[in-house]
């Protein structure tokens, strides 16, 4: 039986460099990094129907205290919400490449579930086994959740 996708792809979207998973028939085959243009060109190589998934930061209020440490002082809490909107920025980036190249996108809460790199379950349901960094491991979460839900029929 033919799946319902051939590859889907998950981002973690950042301002230098997008972590990227890509899954093929529901396999974790692939992790890196990639800035805006290598991941256009790596985009249009995939030969086949291809859903891309992606971390959900916009949704994310805009300056949120999670991210503030006791004791950051104003110009640190600064940086952090400059940085967290250059992040928002970045997947707007990604969403609008996306469009332009005819891919559907689905978007998935932010989650820290797998960016530990001790993380026993990422390993054991990926079965991914080489190096990883979060923002990969971010990356195959987001493609994962997206199996999830186009095997269910969500979406």
């Amino acid at each position: 039986m033919k799946p319902l996708v051939d590859f889907i792809v998950g981002i973690d979207p950042d301002t230098d460099k997008h972590g990227v998973a890509l899954y093929a028939n529901g396999e974790l085959v692939e992790l890196r990094d990639l800035d805006l243009m290598g991941l256009r060109d790596y985009l249009e190589a995939l030969d086949g129907s291809v859903v891309v998934s992606i971390e959900d930061i916009v949704s994310v209020s805009a300056i949120y205290n999670g991210r503030f440490k006791r004791g950051d002082t104003q110009a640190v809490k600064s940086m952090k919400a400059q940085n967290v909107g250059m992040c928002k920025h970045a997947q707007v980036e990604v969403e609008r490449l996306c469009e332009h190249l005819g891919l559907k996108v689905i978007k998935q809460r932010p989650s820290k579930i797998w960016k530990d790199a001790k993380n026993k379950q990422f390993k054991l349901v990926t079965g991914w086994t080489k190096r990883s960094n979060e923002d990969q491991r971010s990356a195959a979460y987001m493609g994962f959740q997206a199996i999830n839900q186009i095997s269910k029929g969500v979406r």
